[in-house]
């Protein structure tokens, strides 16, 4: 999260029942000899489609010959992109009013960007719970549908969140709710 906008929610966010990518923990292992003068390096590539923003942590182990062994770590935020969006709202919307979103862009150091182009979408979100057939086993599972109830674009300003104002234009079901949710 970029310094300074600490009220804004930046990426993608995984609502009850999804559950975000499982990603594997271990990057890279390796063993190697440090130089005479007690340095070495190790390069870490880091994937270039990131599902999300993600911090690696690189821990680092020296032993000696007498096998006394000192370590340290250091940590990193990759980023997917070099620009982030972040979002300010309430979580639910009434159906047929106007659900207001302050929006901003910014460098992943904070600074408001301007002249972005967000397209945003409000979702509807309609919850059902679905009986799924595993060996011969049915499992209940919880389930998610959206459905785009409204959108607009706006314009990043470099010194202002600006405000898109999205209006749903279906009734709210039963058993659903107006998220603004954004991909």
């Amino acid at each position: 999260m970029p310094k300074g906008w600490d009220q804004f929610s930046f990426g993608r966010r995984w609502f009850w029942p999804e559950e975000a990518p499982t990603i594997s923990s271990d990057v890279l292992q390796t063993s190697q000899l440090l130089s005479n003068s007690g340095q070495g390096s190790q390069k870490v590539t880091v994937d270039k489609d990131l599902p999300y923003p993600m911090t690696y942590r690189v821990d680092a182990q020296v032993a000696d010959v007498s096998n006394l062994s000192v370590s340290d770590s250091k940590s990193f935020i990759a980023l997917p992109n070099d620009k982030l969006i972040g979002l300010k709202s309430e979580f639910v919307a009434d159906a047929g009013k106007g659900f207001p979103v302050q929006v901003i862009v910014t460098d992943p150091f904070g600074k408001l960007l301007s002249n972005q182009k967000v397209h945003l979408e409000l979702q509807q979100m309609t919850y059902s719970r679905i009986t799924k057939v595993v060996e011969g086993s049915r499992t209940e599972q919880n389930q998610v549908e959206y459905k785009t109830v409204a959108t607009q674009d706006a314009n990043s300003d470099g010194s202002n969140p600006q405000t898109a104002n999205l209006t749903p234009k279906d009734p709210a079901l039963p058993n659903s709710s107006n998220v603004g949710r954004w991909q």
